[in-house]
């Protein structure tokens, strides 16, 4: 209210004190990319939000994506947390009454480099629909170097949700580097993931290095040649973004599925019996990515995740609360 009569000047310096806030934060907040299939099927999402907000996970991209290669399958329940919306939707009720904010995929809202009128604007729909206290921020759209999305459609985005709520932070993820690269070719790479970067408020990588003879996967300084320690391979990535983060606040998406759950079609290697990560894996990767820095980290996956599978599940949820357990304890 102070802000309103003051006027222009203090709304300005209060905006840059969020922006500086953020990038300040040191506190990790977890975020989970979708839930496993037979929780996702209840559509019970207070049964569901509570899980997770007891696990310490207070993020949520309504990802329902069961099934990759041959080609995409979803629930379809990505409606739930997209509009039209009414602010009662059970999904929505359920996602404020437990305290879980919702990270929106710019992917569903709008065509690369088309943007509706803003009076028409999805964002502003579902804002109003959410609350902004219930929001986390928007999702750029994804791996946009690795995608092909031109430059000007992530600058786009970004420019539109600033112009909606120039409070809500813009994440951006990017693909890892595959081993098969050259250094050319992986100078090019970063460089260009550099550019696209500066129209984002978070900045990260998605690295899924388990088991690494099936992810296959360089380092922005190895340059081509295939990372075989899971442990060196993330730190090479959050290393590079510490270094490259120009004050940002930058995340990584871990790995909490296997290859194989992908489909063995596709992926250019065999994942029959690829494992996933144990319960000392889940761990490590965690350990690693709070150690150099990171504010969020962001479970992958879970959608992919059947029945057989929950036991696994449960391990994700413990690794995230034990971490927490670990935290209080060395305060």
């Amino acid at each position: 209210m102070i802000i309103v009569i003051l006027g222009g000047f203090f709304l300005l310096s209060f905006r840059e004190e969020k922006k500086s806030k953020l990038r300040q934060n040191k506190n990790i907040e977890f975020v989970t990319v979708g839930i496993p299939r037979p929780l996702a099927e209840t559509r019970d999402y207070n049964v569901i939000f509570k899980e997770l907000k007891e696990a310490g996970i207070n993020g949520f991209l309504g990802s329902f994506l069961y099934q990759e290669v041959p080609e995409p399958k979803s629930l379809g329940y990505e409606a739930d947390f997209l509009p039209p919306c009414t602010a009662d939707m059970p999904s929505l009720k359920a996602l404020r009454e437990n305290q879980i904010q919702l990270l929106i995929p710019a992917d569903v809202l709008y065509t690369p480099g088309n943007m509706p009128p803003i009076d028409q604007d999805p964002l502003k729909q579902l804002l109003a629909c959410v609350g902004r206290n219930s929001v986390m921020g928007v999702l750029s759209y994804d791996e946009p170097v690795w995608n092909r999305i031109p430059l000007e459609a992530p600058r786009l985005l970004y420019k539109r949700v600033k112009e909606v709520d120039p409070s809500l932070p813009v994440f951006m993820v990017q693909a890892p580097l595959p081993a098969a690269a050259d250094i050319t070719e992986a100078n090019y790479y970063f460089s260009e993931i550099k550019k696209y970067n500066l129209y984002a408020d978070v900045i990260g990588f998605d690295v899924y290095p388990i088991p690494t003879n099936v992810a296959l996967l360089s380092t922005p300084y190895t340059k081509g040649k295939l990372a075989t320690d899971y442990k060196a391979l993330l730190s090479d990535y959050l290393k590079w973004l510490k270094e490259n983060a120009a004050g940002k606040p930058f995340f990584i998406a871990l790995q909490a599925f296997s290859y194989d759950d992908l489909g063995t079609k596709g992926m250019g290697v065999s994942t029959v019996q690829s494992k996933k990560p144990t319960a000392v894996e889940l761990a490590d990767m965690i350990e690693i990515a709070k150690n150099n820095g990171v504010s969020y980290i962001a479970w992958f996956g879970p959608s992919y995740l059947t029945k057989e599978d929950m036991l696994f599940w449960q391990e994700v949820l413990a690794s995230t609360k034990a971490f927490f357990a670990r935290e209080q304890g060395a305060q």
